[in-house]
């Protein structure tokens, strides 16, 4: 399942407890339900099933007790992120429903004194729904200007979510999503798994600063050849590259350019400015044809173990398609 899939449904089985409990879809409400359906808070899980239990509705009351007599849990800040944005977006939706609600019941109302009114009455009757309208107006226009400002917000939240924050690389799930995407796709795609070899012998000699150095070297250096195609960190001195209708020789193709690329520089310690060696990586790269993408990652990560198995420094992919 899809973090976007996931996201839906979990907002939909938030909106289906707040109906069976005849609760109003409020920010209060919203962040309740969320709490004791999603969030990491067993104490919290277990006082309220202990109100509910044998179908019993919670009263709004009890809500609002149980919501601030006790600390909101925090699941990290990527949680809580999107959580306050899921809240200003209820709170605009709130605001732009009350604006619209109380404008129809002031129209229907001056509506139905004109009916009945003389002259003198109409004009001010007139003139009171032009005076509210405009007002109306400009609540709405700046409920689209936080809208629009929420956007760009929940936009920004989304890419920090999927970016790998050492190598600014899309990050494990983003890459996953990317790949089910792609084979979704006429044509597929093609799978590569690089690992920079000897890594933690890197680590051991000069410290975890110098490996995140060098990591994120090697990301730059492999985005910058393998472009436009997706390059994401998998995890650890693991990337992936997915080669979308590209023919399996021509990702091999990138994939060696890169290493050469990469094999070439000279890199410094910048402390000491004395030179680290030669950084190598191995590869494994596989072909879609029509598999998952659990049988097309297993296969790509078995001719990877295949090139650290003979020397490293090498790309092993799978024999082409005859005819392709």
């Amino acid at each position: 399942m899809t973090a976007r899939k996931r996201r839906e449904r979990s907002g939909s089985e938030v909106l289906k407890f707040l109906d069976d409990h005849r609760l109003d879809h409020s920010p209060d409400h919203y962040t309740f339900a969320h709490r004791y359906l999603f969030a990491s808070d067993p104490g919290f899980a277990r006082e309220v099933a202990g109100i509910i239990d044998g179908g019993v509705r919670i009263t709004p009351s009890e809500v609002m007790r149980l919501l601030f007599s006790a600390s909101t849990p925090t699941d990290g800040a990527q949680n809580s992120g999107l959580d306050r944005l899921t809240l200003r977006f209820l709170d605009i939706v709130s605001d732009t429903l009350a604006a619209t609600g109380t404008l129809n019941r002031d129209l229907v109302q001056a509506s139905s004194s004109l009916l009945s009114a003389d002259v003198p009455s109409i004009r001010a009757v007139i003139a009171a729904m032009i005076d509210r309208t405009t007002k109306t107006e400009g609540q709405l226009a700046e409920a689209t200007a936080q809208a629009q400002r929420l956007r760009e917000e929940l936009n920004a939240a989304r890419d920090e979510a999927s970016r790998d924050h050492l190598t600014g690389l899309a990050n494990r799930g983003a890459t996953e999503e990317r790949l089910l995407e792609l084979l979704a796709r006429e044509g597929g795609c093609c799978f590569a798994f690089v690992d920079i070899d000897r890594f933690k012998a890197i680590n051991d000699a000069h410290g975890h600063g110098v490996g995140d150095r060098v990591l994120k070297a090697v990301a730059a250096w492999l985005s910058e050849t393998c472009a436009p195609h997706h390059v994401g960190r998998w995890g650890g001195e693991e990337f992936v590259v997915l080669f979308q209708r590209v023919s399996l020789a021509d990702a091999v193709a990138k994939i060696e350019q890169a290493r050469a690329t990469i094999g070439q520089r000279q890199m410094k310690l910048r402390e000491t400015d004395q030179p680290l060696g030669r950084v190598t990586f191995s590869a494994g790269i596989a072909s879609s044809r029509g598999r998952s993408a659990e049988q097309l990652i297993a296969a790509a990560d078995a001719l990877l173990y295949q090139a650290k198995s003979q020397g490293r420094d090498r790309t092993i992919a799978e024999a082409p398609i005859v005819g392709v």
